[in-house]
């Protein structure tokens, strides 16, 4: 796949930043950003939680610079393909009427699970992303 890639969650916190890095690690470049539909960057003071820092460090991908930041038209600038990891019900129109291709997968969020089901989260999020890079 080619191009620049916007992955969305609720919260821009967990799923979407793990995709971010995962993408941009594994694509060697920094193609993808990330972005929540809720604008809760100043209640996590405008990075991942420290869990889900952590379980990607584990995983040999640094996300600790990343910022939380919320969805805008703006952001599509550029984009070819949106991956929306929540509910696609909650993502503000002009994502779902977008001309850009755009694929829901639904990924459970783990702003309230623990260290071993946010490790689980983050693996699946992981093989999403290999799946996107050969596809």
């Amino acid at each position: 796949m080619s191009g620049n890639v916007l992955f969305i969650c609720q919260g821009n916190v967990g799923r979407s930043q793990m995709a971010e890095g995962y993408y941009n690690h594994f694509s060697h470049n920094q193609g993808a950003i990330s972005a929540g539909v809720d604008n809760v960057g100043a209640k996590y003071n405008y990075r991942p939680t420290d869990l889900i820092i952590e379980v990607m460090r584990e995983d040999g991908v640094d996300i600790s610079s990343q910022s939380v930041k919320q969805v805008s038209l703006e952001m599509l600038v550029g984009v070819t393909r949106i991956v929306v990891l929540c509910e696609p019900e909650i993502c503000p129109v002009f994502i779902r009427d977008s001309s850009i291709s755009v694929l829901y997968h639904q990924i459970t969020d783990p702003a309230h699970s623990g260290r071993e089901a946010t490790i689980q989260i983050r693996n699946e999020i992981k093989e999403l992303v290999k799946s996107l890079l050969t596809s």
